[in-house]
């Protein structure tokens, strides 16, 4: 499993800072031709929008991984920690459960998307390529909250030793 985990950072860290560096440079290349030279380069905003949502989707993967998603742990808390490390087991199985849901969805529409030869307006590129982030990024959202949920059952049987003086 650490892996799986290893690869998939690897994937999501470079992917994602390729995006950062190529969203900047365009955007720059964008403000240079309509300012400096007078030119008109209607394919930057189309694709700066296409590369700043798979920023989203992936960067919501590696959210996942890091635990930085929004949470209200407030009742959580309440319980022993047996009881609170299951609970937030079943959360992340009914995480995994939808977005597994999700990315059948949305492999869904990117197949319709590519069947019915649906193109952006400017660059005239597949629509597919740009809402191929949502299968992309839910997939890998599924696999981490998986290894999340595995994550926290074997914490159950194993707690940190800080938590067996509690028990």
């Amino acid at each position: 499993m650490k892996i799986l985990d290893k690869i998939i950072l690897f994937f999501e860290e470079y992917f994602l800072c390729l995006l950062f560096i190529l969203m900047p440079v365009i955007c720059f290349f964008q403000v240079l031709c309509r300012y400096a030279l007078h030119l008109s380069a209607p394919w930057t905003e189309e694709t700066m929008r296409a590369l700043f949502v798979w920023a989203t989707f992936i960067g919501a993967s590696l959210g996942v991984k890091y635990g930085s998603h929004l949470g209200v742990t407030a009742i959580v808390n309440l319980f022993p920690y047996r009881m609170r490390t299951a609970f937030q087991a079943l959360i992340y199985l009914a995480c995994t459960c939808i977005c597994l849901f999700l990315t059948y969805s949305s492999l869904k529409m990117v197949i319709n998307q590519t069947v019915l030869n649906q193109l952006l307006p400017v660059t005239r590129l597949p629509v597919g390529l740009t809402t191929a982030c949502m299968p992309v990024g839910f997939a890998l959202m599924s696999i981490r909250f998986l290894m999340r949920a595995v994550g926290e059952i074997q914490a159950i049987s194993h707690p940190p030793a800080t938590v067996k003086e509690e028990l």
